[in-house]
């Protein structure tokens, strides 16, 4: 129990080749912090409907929240707003060459990145996918929130949404 779930090989492998292409496409851009691999932060649902982000360690506690998804149980002083974040990655059911992205239909990602809307990055919002998960085009709303990047199996690339 508190056990972090059990990440498929196809997963596995996913995110290993998003974080090989992320520091071609995106870290080269900025000079990177140091950052111990083994801590990462992990989104967790807030009160206020936008994600905060909790570092979390392989091994560390997790809590159920309100959907089943295991989460960092952490202090809530421990938590990061999405605005302290330089790069996060994205999940998603389909994607576009624009950087436009169809999620699971709650808005979390766009509710906590609204402001880059207004803004370029950072963060940097990288989708990671399977390339199968590319579709020729989505109609975006108002709200919806565009990637810079996009990470498959197969290839990285900037989307067209990405600051020149």
């Amino acid at each position: 129990e508190g056990a972090p779930p059990a990440v498929g090989l196809d997963a596995q492998l996913l995110l290993d080749s998003a974080v090989d292409h992320l520091r071609e496409l995106v870290l080269v851009e900025r000079k990177p912090q140091v950052v111990d691999p083994r801590q990462v932060p992990l989104p967790g649902l807030h009160d206020d409907e936008r994600l905060r982000f909790a570092p979390c360690r392989p091994g560390a506690p997790l809590v159920t929240n309100r959907y089943g998804i295991p989460e960092p149980d952490v202090a809530e002083d421990a938590l990061l707003a999405a605005d302290a974040m330089d790069l996060v990655v994205v999940p998603l059911v389909a994607f576009d060459a624009h950087g436009h992205r169809l999620g699971m239909g709650a808005g979390w990602y766009d509710r906590s990145f609204a402001f880059r809307n207004a803004r370029a990055a950072p963060p940097w919002l990288v989708g990671a996918a399977f390339a199968t998960q590319q579709v020729d085009s989505l109609s975006p709303e108002s709200w919806d929130v565009a990637l810079d990047a996009v990470c498959t199996e197969h290839d990285a690339f900037l989307t067209a949404a990405a600051p020149a």
